[in-house]
């Protein structure tokens, strides 16, 4: 139960976002330079590097933008802290 409480926070979810599109971008440059000094000439070659590429930035960007939207879900998670610390404080 413990788990599912961690990935609910925007916190944990943006720092593991922001670690994951960095991976996937290190694993792009890789295999980048992998496939430049093999110099593959089949035509399969030819094709599984444009898939690889296609599958690298969809992964990238997919946890980019899910890092993004953690980052605006914490600011609202603190602003509605904040909220209600200030009806708190009117009422007591």
């Amino acid at each position: 139960m413990k788990v599912f409480a961690l990935f609910g926070r925007p916190s944990f979810l943006m720092k593991f976002h922001t670690v994951a599109a960095w991976l996937w971008l290190g694993l792009g440059v890789i295999g980048t330079a992998e496939y430049l000094v093999s110099g593959k000439s089949a035509v399969l070659a030819n094709s599984i590097p444009a898939l690889f590429f296609i599958s690298v930035y969809a992964n990238t960007v997919g946890h980019w933008s899910s890092q993004q939207a953690s980052k605006v879900e914490e600011k609202q998670d603190d602003q509605m802290d904040d909220v209600e610390d200030d009806v708190d404080d009117l009422r007591g």
